[in-house]
């Protein structure tokens, strides 16, 4: 049996050889099962990579907006991400929102993908001094 880690360089790779095809099927097969918390983040970022977007936010939902009362766990790496998806599927809103957090703005990914989200929206001017 493969380990999780095994199977997100496994889809990395099919990534980088362009068989996306085959990498979708390994990565839907994988998200009908719970994916643990030190996984989430990684197989987020594939479903990303293969604009499987609404797959990315399913995997962290949990962590940005977790049922009932409790408050969010996600860190910061997680709601980047969280945001980078929510952009790629034209929520650009909400992705600013979160991107903005002076938490997230620690990640020097979280200011390439608010400036990236920044350039979907036409605002070169925001973007450029980010980059």
């Amino acid at each position: 049996m493969k380990t999780l880690d095994s199977i997100v360089t496994e889809l990395d790779t099919l990534i980088k050889l362009g068989n996306s095809k085959k990498a979708r099927q390994i990565l839907i097969k994988l998200t009908s099962k719970k994916i643990p918390r030190t996984h989430q983040l990684p197989f987020a970022k594939i479903a990303r990579r293969l604009q499987m977007g609404k797959t990315s936010l399913k995997i962290l939902l949990p962590l940005v907006h977790p049922h009932g009362r409790k408050t969010g766990t996600a860190t910061a790496l997680e709601l980047a991400e969280y945001a980078a998806a929510l952009s790629g599927l034209g929520s650009t809103t909400e992705a600013i929102t979160i991107l903005k957090k002076p938490d997230v703005q620690e990640n020097p990914q979280a200011l390439l993908l608010l400036s990236n989200t920044y350039f979907t929206i036409w605002e070169y001017g925001k973007a450029i001094p980010l980059l």
